[in-house]
C-alpha cells in the first residue's frame, strides 16, 4: 500500500508541475495551449523531461506514466488554468524552487539535458525578480 502511496504522490507532482510549468511559461489556459500543434508537443516534451528526471532520481512511476498524464491533460476544462497561473495573475509568490528548482537540482546531478524545464524555472524565476 505504502508504495501505491508514493507512486500517487509522484504521479501528483507530475501533474502539477506540467500544467504550473506550462500554463505560466504560455500565460494561458490549457485550452489554447493544447490546441496549438507547437503547444501541445511542448506540453509532451516537458512532461517527458519530468518523467526522465523522476526516473533518475528512483521515483517508483508508472510504465504508463506519460500516457496517462497525456490522457488527463487531454480531458481538461479547456479555460483550467494552474493555481501558480492564477498566483501570478495576481502578482503573489510562486514556488518555482519547490516544484521546478528540485526537479533541475535532480537533472543537474545526473547531467540530464532538459531545455524545456529550464525554461519554465526562468520563466518563473525573472517573474519572482520583477514582483
Amino acid at each position: 500500500m505504502q508504495n501505491t502511496i508514493i507512486e500517487d504522490l509522484w504521479h501528483k507532482y507530475l501533474f502539477i508541475a506540467t500544467m504550473s510549468g506550462i500554463t505560466t511559461l504560455m500565460r494561458a489556459p490549457i485550452g489554447p495551449i493544447c490546441n496549438h500543434p507547437s503547444g501541445m508537443e511542448t506540453i509532451k516534451q516537458l512532461t517527458k523531461e519530468i518523467i526522465d528526471v523522476m526516473n533518475v532520481a528512483g521515483a517508483p512511476i508508472s510504465n504508463e506514466l506519460e500516457t496517462i498524464q497525456m490522457e488527463k491533460i487531454a480531458n481538461l476544462a479547456p479555460e483550467m488554468k494552474s493555481s501558480m497561473q492564477r498566483d501570478m495573475e495576481k502578482g503573489l509568490p510562486v514556488e518555482a524552487d519547490h516544484l521546478h528548482g528540485y526537479l533541475l537540482e535532480i537533472a543537474k546531478t545526473a547531467d540530464l539535458p532538459v531545455p524545456v524545464l529550464e525554461s519554465v524555472y526562468a520563466n518563473l524565476k525573472i517573474y519572482e525578480r520583477s514582483r
